[in-house]
């Protein structure tokens, strides 16, 4: 049997990863704005919060983007998307704390570390590239986006419900 090729594996666990990443992005960007204003009852901190990081960024994720970026450079593609891992569960660990205890100060860092949790990014980015040659990496960027997007179909709908 033949082994797949190094190139083969990263694009099957990434495009698995992302799988993972897209249901919980969709889930969240449905239900976290409410929730927020739920638990602590502003709006306006709600726009502090989304400014400090969100999904798309804000200025920790701004910031973690670019380490993350230099960091891939220095310690290898794997660990920063491990760590940057590691920072999104425990954004949703934060989360799921915020809403057993009620309490609104811990959205503060679950909103941090969900900027953080954007460290990986680049070195994502790298190792898609890295994983084909120059001719295939239009196809592996699409496969891999497909399986960041497909739960949105699905997602948002059983977010709203929920």
């Amino acid at each position: 049997m033949d082994v797949p090729h190094a190139g083969a594996r990263n694009l099957r666990v990434i495009s698995a990863a992302n799988l993972l990443t897209g249901t919980y992005n969709n889930l969240l960007q449905v239900v976290l704005q409410p929730f927020v204003v739920a638990v602590a009852g502003s709006v306006a901190l709600l726009g502090v919060l989304q400014a400090l990081a969100s999904r798309l960024g804000g200025v920790i994720g701004a910031v973690a983007q670019f380490a993350g970026g230099h960091l891939a450079d220095r310690w290898g593609r794997k660990p920063v998307i491990l760590l940057g891992s590691a920072f999104n569960a425990t954004c949703l660990t934060l989360f799921l704390a915020t809403a057993l205890t009620g309490w609104p100060l811990l959205l503060v860092p679950a909103f941090a570390f969900l900027g953080l949790g954007l460290l990986g990014s680049p070195a994502n980015q790298s190792a898609v590239a890295e994983s084909v040659d120059a001719r295939g990496r239009a196809m592996a960027y699409s496969k891999v986006l497909f399986y960041l997007l497909l739960p949105a179909a699905v997602m948002a709908f059983l977010g709203g419900y929920i």
